[in-house]
C-alpha cells in the first residue's frame, strides 16, 4: 500500500476497505506507513479542532452566525468520518506512542471493533499494555467480548491488575437494554466460564469493586425478569454447587479488613453476607473474625460485627474474655446503638460469669460518662444490683467519672455515692463552676480600651449588660464593609522564580492543594512565563508531556481534571511555546457556570504570554479565600500605567470583586495617580463621590461591577438604561433572597409512580424565566446553577466536582457569599439522604464561611443546617466543625439560627436524630457551646404548633442543656410541651421538661457569657490593632 491510497482510503472515509486492506501486512511493511498515517491523523485533528473555535476571525466574509454554525456542523460530519479511518489506520501501522493517544467513542461505535480485528491480525508487542491503558481510562471502549477476542487470537495475555477487576464487575454481565443479542442472567454466563470462576471472582474480595453494592438495574421497570446482580448470581451458584460457599463467606471477611474505606464498598461486603445467610453454626465458627472486626474504623462495619456477636451471645457460644478486650473501645463509641449492645452483652456476662465479673462491671460503668441520656441511665440500671461492698471499684469510678456526668444523672450518682458514704473526690467535683469576679473586672477594664465605635460593631456592651443584668445577649449586627477581614485571614506568598513556578506545576498536574495555589500559579506564569532559560524544555519537558500526550492524568484530584476550565490547559502550553486557540469543548459550553469566569481569565492570559508580555496579575489574591488588599491592588496599577501595559478585561474585573473593605481610604489616596476610564472605576469603587458619568455600552459592565463591590446593596439606578442587565441577579439589581421548605412531588422516570423528595425553594428577586447572567458582570455568573444546563446536568450545583474548584468558584466574589450559599443548599438537598461521595465535594462550600469576620447570614446558616440534616458525612462534618467554631469566635446566635431551623422544619422532612446528634456533639465543648445549642433548641421548640414524632431526639438534649445552663421554659416554649399525651418517649420529656423549673440561672450559664464577652473581645482587640496599622 501506498501513502496516496493510505489517505484516498481516509478521505473516502472506508473503514471496511481499509480493514481489509492491512490484513496480513508485516511489521516492516507497516512501518513504513506508520509517519504518514500519524501526520493524516493530526491534520485531520486541527481540522476539527477549528471547526469548534468562538474566535471571530474564523468566520467567512458576510457569513452572519447561523451560517457559520451550519457549516461548521457540515464541515465536522465529514471530517469526523475521516478521523475514524484515520485512528484505524494508526493502529494498523503506529506504535504505541501514537495508538495510546488515541480515544474511541462508546456511543454507537463502528471504529473499536475494527480495532479490535486489526491489533488481532498485527499482534503488536504493545498490545497488552495498551490494553491496561484502555483499562485505565475513565471511559474505555473496551467490551469484554473484545478483550476475550484478543486473548484467543493470541495478541495479549489475560490482564490481572485491579483496574482489569473493575472492567470484569462492569462489562461482563450482559446489557439487557442492547437490542443486538438475546439477553442471558449474569449466573449462566458464569457458569460458562470457568477461569473467571476460578480466579477472577476471588479477587472480587481483594480489589474494590462496585460487585456487591447497590443495583440500580433491580429497579428499572424494563429489567428482565431473570436479571442478576452480582450477588444473586454467586448466591445462586452457591446454592447450586457450582462455587464453594464457605470460601464465599470468608470472602466477606477478606473484602472488609483489606483496608477499604469507601463506606458502599464495605456496605456491600456486609449485604453479600446476609443474602449468603449464614447458619448459626458458620457464625460461631468465625467468632474470632466477628471479634476483629469490632476493631474495624468504618462505624458500620462494627455495628455489623456486634450484630453477630449478639447472635453467638444468644446461643451461649461468646468467648467471654475475648469480648472484653474490644468491649473497653465500644463503651466510649458515640454510637448509641453500638453502645447499648455491648452494655447488654456485658450485664450478661456479669450475671453469668463470676470470675470475670469485677472486669465485665469495671467496663459497663464506663457508660456513665456516655453523650446519650439514653445510655447513662441504662448504664445507671445496669450496674444498680451490683452496687455494694463487694465491688467497692464501681462506687469510686462512679465518683470519679461525676465531673463528666451530665447535669440530668449527676443527682442520681450523688444519691448513690452518699448511700455509701462516699465523697465526691475533690472538694468541688460536683460544685458547680465559679466564675472569678477578678477576670470579670479585667475583661471590662479591656472593653473601655476599645474605641466606642468597635466596641459597637463588636457587640461588647451587649454581653456586658447581659452579666451585670441578666437576660440574653444580642446577636452581632455588623456588615462585613465595617470588618477588618484581612486581620483575621492568612496573607499569600506570590511564587518567587521560575524554579519555583515549575515545581508548583509540576505537583498541581498531580495533585492540587488548594484554590489559591491555583491563582498562584496564575500569576507566577504571568510574571515568569516569558522568561526561558537554556534548559527550559529539559526542565518543563515532562510537564508538557503530561497535558499534551496524557491530557494531564487522571487523578480526581489534579489540574486539568474532569470539570476544571479547559483553557487552564491553553494557558499552561501557551506557557510552554504552544499558541493559544480559543475552542470550547461542547461537553463545557454546554453547562454553564462560575468557572466560565476562570476560563477567559486563562485564556487572555494565555494570549499575553503569547505574545512574550509579563506583569503580576491584578487579580492575584493577597490573602485566602480571594481577598486583594486594595492598598496593593492600586500599586499593581500604577505598575501597570507606569510601564504601559494592555489590562486584561477579565483580570480587571475579577481583581475589583475581590478587594477587601480594609484599607479602603488609604488606597483611594494612592488611586489618585492612576488616569483614564480604569483610574476612575478604581476610585468610584474605594469611594469617590461623584458618580459615573454615562458609561459607553462597551464599558457599562466594568462600572456596574465596580458599584456592586461599592455598595453590596444599593440598587445601582444610574446604569438602569441598560435594561439588558436588569435581568442579571446582582447586577444593577442586589438578591435579595427568599426561601421555603418543603416536600416536592416527582415522578419516576422508570415506573412512572409517584414519590415525594425534600426540596429548599430559594429566589433571589428576579424572575426564573427571565433571570440570565453574563461573563462580563461576574457576580451574575455566581447564580448559574445546576437547571442552567442545556442538556441534561451531569455536574450540579456549580458543575463542579473537585473540591479545590467548588473553593475557587467561591472565590470569585469574596465580599458576597450568598449565591454561592445557595448553590451548596441546592447541591445538598438533592443529596440529603445520601453518602458522602468523591464527585459530589459539597463540604468545599463551607470553605469561606470560616473566616471569623464574615457575618453568618441567612443563607449561611440555611447552607449550615442543611449539612448538619443530611447524610453525607464530609459536608456534615465541616458543618459541625463550622457551627463550632462560629460558636467559639461570637459570630453564632441562638436566635437567627433556631429561626432559621424552624423555617427549614416546616417542610417536614428533615431527621431531627441528625440535627440533635450534631447539637448534642457540638454543645459538650463549652459551657459558651452548650449555651448557644440550648438556645436555638428553646426557640426551635416556641416555634412549633405541635411537636413532630421524632421530636425526642431535640427534647432530651434540650432537658440535659436546661439543667447544664439553669434555664426555665417561658410559657411560650411549654405551649407545645403541654399538647402532647401519652407515655411515648416525646411525652415523658415533655413532661420533664415542663416541670423542670430553676430559681436563678447556674453558674456554667454565667461562664457562657463570660466566654462570649472574651470571643467579642478578641474581635474588637484584632479590629483595633489593624486600624491602627493604617
Amino acid at each position: 500500500m501506498t501513502a496516496e491510497q493510505l489517505e484516498d482510503f481516509i478521505t473516502r472515509g472506508d473503514l471496511a476497505g481499509l480493514t481489509q486492506a492491512v490484513t496480513g501486512f508485516s511489521e516492516s511493511e507497516r512501518k513504513k506507513l506508520s509517519k504518514t498515517a500519524s501526520l493524516l491523523l493530526n491534520r485531520i485533528q486541527k481540522a476539527i479542532a477549528a471547526t469548534f473555535t468562538t474566535d471571530p476571525f474564523y468566520n467567512a466574509p458576510g457569513d452572519d452566525a447561523l451560517t457559520t454554525i451550519a457549516k461548521r456542523r457540515d464541515e465536522r460530519e465529514v471530517l469526523g468520518k475521516q478521523q475514524e479511518v484515520a485512528k484505524l489506520a494508526a493502529v494498523a501501522f503506529c506504535p504505541l506512542s501514537v495508538v495510546k493517544r488515541l480515544e474511541f467513542s462508546t456511543y454507537k461505535d463502528k471504529v473499536t471493533p475494527l480495532v479490535i480485528s486489526v491489533i488481532s491480525d498485527r499482534k503488536p508487542d504493545w498490545t497488552g499494555e495498551w490494553v491496561e491503558l484502555e483499562l485505565r481510562r475513565e471511559s474505555t471502549c473496551l467490551k469484554w467480548d473484545y478483550i476475550e477476542t484478543l486473548i484467543r487470537a493470541g495478541a495479549c495475555p489475560r490482564p490481572t491488575t485491579d483496574a482489569y477487576i473493575r472492567f470484569v464487575v462492569a462489562k461482563f454481565p450482559d446489557n439487557f437494554y442492547s437490542k443486538e443479542e438475546p439477553f442471558v442472567p449474569l449466573s449462566r454466563k458464569l457458569r460458562g466460564n470457568s477461569f473467571l470462576l476460578e480466579t477472577e471472582v476471588w479477587r472480587l474480595f481483594e480489589v474494590e469493586t462496585r460487585a456487591f453494592t447497590s443495583d440500580w438495574y433491580l429497579g428499572r421497570k424494563d429489567t428482565p425478569d431473570d436479571y442478576e446482580s452480582w450477588t444473586m448470581a454467586l448466591v445462586r451458584l452457591t446454592n447450586e454447587k457450582v462455587i464453594d460457599r464457605q470460601r464465599l463467606i470468608d470472602g466477606c471477611f477478606l473484602g472488609l479488613t483489606s483496608g477499604f474505606t469507601n463506606k458502599n464498598t464495605l456496605t456491600g461486603y456486609i449485604q453479600f453476607y446476609e443474602a449468603l445467610e449464614p447458619t448459626t453454626e458458620e457464625v460461631i465458627q468465625r467468632q474470632n473474625k466477628f471479634l476483629d472486626l469490632l476493631a474495624h474504623s468504618a462505624e458500620h462495619v462494627v455495628s455489623f460485627a456486634l450484630k453477630q456477636i449478639q447472635r453467638i451471645d444468644k446461643e451461649h457460644k461468646l468467648d467471654d474474655e475475648a469480648f472484653l478486650r474490644p468491649a473497653e473501645t465500644l463503651v466510649l463509641s458515640r454510637i448509641q446503638g453500638q453502645v447499648k449492645t455491648t452494655l447488654t452483652i456485658l450485664s450478661r456476662i456479669i450475671k453469668r460469669q463470676e470470675r470475670l465479673r469485677k472486669a465485665a462491671l469495671g467496663i459497663l460503668v464506663q457508660g456513665i460518662g456516655h453523650e446519650s441520656a439514653a445510655v447513662r441511665e441504662m448504664t445507671l440500671r445496669l450496674v444498680g444490683p451490683w452496687l455494694n461492698d463487694e465491688y467497692p471499684e464501681i462506687v469510686r469510678t462512679l465518683r470519679d467519672s461525676l465531673d463528666r456526668v451530665s447535669p440530668s444523672v449527676r443527682e442520681k450518682v450523688q444519691s448513690i455515692l452518699a448511700h455509701f458514704g462516699c465523697k465526691p473526690k475533690g472538694a468541688g467535683a460536683s460544685a458547680e463552676p465559679k466564675v472569678k469576679s477578678g477576670r470579670i473586672e479585667e475583661l471590662k477594664q479591656q472593653a473601655r480600651l476599645l474605641p466606642e465605635r468597635i466596641r459597637k460593631l463588636a457587640g461588647v456592651d451587649s454581653v456586658l449588660k447581659a452579666i451585670e443584668e441578666g437576660g440574653d445577649y444580642a446577636p452581632l449586627d455588623y456588615d462585613l464593609y465595617d470588618a477588618q477581614v484581612l486581620s483575621g485571614v492568612k496573607p499569600i506568598q506570590p511564587i518567587q522564580s521560575l524554579e519555583e513556578l515549575i515545581e508548583s506545576v509540576s505537583h498541581a498536574i498531580e495533585v492540587v492543594d488548594s484554590a489559591e495555589e491555583v491563582e498562584r500559579i496564575l500569576d507566577g506564569i504571568s510574571r515568569f512565563g516569558t522568561e526561558r532559560p537554556e534548559d527550559f524544555e529539559r526542565q518543563t519537558g515532562p510537564i508538557k508531556k503530561r497535558i499534551m500526550v496524557d491530557h494531564g492524568g487522571g487523578s480526581a484530584k489534579a489540574l486539568l481534571f474532569g470539570s476544571t476550565p479547559p483553557h487552564l490547559s491553553t494557558l499552561l502550553l501557551s506557557w510552554l511555546g504552544e499558541k493559544p486557540k480559543r475552542q470550547d469543548p461542547p461537553y463545557y459550553v454546554n453547562y454553564p457556570s462560575p468557572t466560565f469566569v476562570m476560563n477567559t481569565r486563562c485564556y487572555e492570559l494565555a494570549v499575553r504570554i503569547h505574545h512574550g508580555i509579563s506583569a503580576p496579575l491584578l487579580a492575584m489574591p493577597t490573602h485566602r479565600h480571594g481577598w486583594i488588599d486594595p492598598r496593593v491592588f492600586v500599586e499593581r496599577m500604577i505598575y501597570y500605567q507606569a510601564n504601559q501595559l494592555m489590562i486584561l478585561k477579565q483580570d480587571f474585573t475579577q481583581a475589583l470583586l475581590r478587594l477587601a473593605p480594609d484599607y479602603r481610604s488609604q488606597a483611594f489616596k494612592q488611586a489618585g495617580f492612576l488616569n483614564g476610564m480604569p483610574g476612575d472605576i478604581v476610585r468610584w469603587v474605594l469611594g469617590a463621590s461623584i458618580p459615573p458619568s454615562k458609561p459607553s455600552k462597551q464599558d457599562v459592565s466594568l462600572w456596574i461591577t465596580a458599584g456592586r463591590v461599592r455598595d453590596l446593596r444599593r440598587r445601582l439606578n444610574e446604569f438602569e438604561m441598560f435594561t439588558d442587565y436588569l435581568v442579571c441577579a446582582d447586577a444593577i439589581i442586589p438578591a435579595q433572597y427568599e426561601w421555603k421548605a418543603f416536600k416536592q412531588t416527582c415522578i419516576c422516570k422508570w415506573n412512572k409512580t409517584e414519590y415525594q423528595i425534600p426540596f429548599v425553594s430559594i429566589v433571589n428577586g428576579i424572575d426564573p424565566e427571565k433571570m440570565r447572567s453574563t461573563i462580563d458582570v461576574p457576580s451574575s455568573m455566581m447564580h448559574i446553577h445546576g437547571r442552567d444546563a442545556k442538556w441534561e446536568s451531569i455536574y450540579y450545583g456549580y458543575h463542579a466536582n473537585i473540591h479545590w474548584l467548588v473553593h475557587w468558584c467561591g472565590m470569585i466574589w469574596p465580599q458576597n457569599a450568598d449565591a454561592f450559599c445557595v448553590a451548596g443548599i441546592e447541591e445538598m438537598i438533592r443529596r440529603i439522604d445520601m453518602v458522602s461521595s468523591v464527585d459530589d465535594p459539597n463540604f468545599a462550600y463551607y470553605e469561606l464561611l470560616f473566616e471569623p469576620d464574615r457575618p453568618l447570614l441567612e443563607m449561611a446558616i440555611l447552607l449550615i443546617w442543611m449539612g448538619l440534616a443530611g447524610k453525607d458525612a464530609d459536608a456534615r462534618g465541616h458543618a459541625i466543625d463550622l457551627l463550632t467554631e462560629a460558636i467559639h469566635d461570637g459570630r453564632a446566635h441562638p436566635q437567627p439560627f433556631g429561626e432559621v431551623l424552624v423555617k427549614l422544619c416546616a417542610g417536614g422532612w428533615v431527621k431531627l436524630n441528625r440535627i440533635g446528634d450534631a447539637l448534642n456533639s457540638i454543645s459538650r465543648v463549652s459551657p459558651l457551646h452548650a449555651y448557644v445549642c440550648c438556645g436555638i433548641l428553646r426557640r426551635w421548640l416556641a416555634g412549633q404548633e405541635t411537636l413532630p414524632d421524632d421530636a425526642h431526639h431535640l427534647l432530651s438534649l434540650q432537658l440535659e442543656l436546661s439543667v447544664q445552663i439553669g434555664w426555665t421554659l417561658s410559657e411560650t416554649e411549654k405551649r407545645p410541651l403541654a399538647g402532647v399525651s401519652g407515655s411515648s418517649k416525646t411525652a415523658k420529656l415533655a413532661k420533664d421538661l415542663i416541670r423542670c423549673e430553676f430559681s436563678r440561672p447556674s453558674a456554667e450559664h454565667r461562664q457562657a457569657l463570660i466566654q462570649q464577652l472574651e470571643a467579642r473581645l478578641r474581635r474588637g482587640q484584632r479590629w483595633q490593632v489593624a486600624l491602627a496599622g493604617k
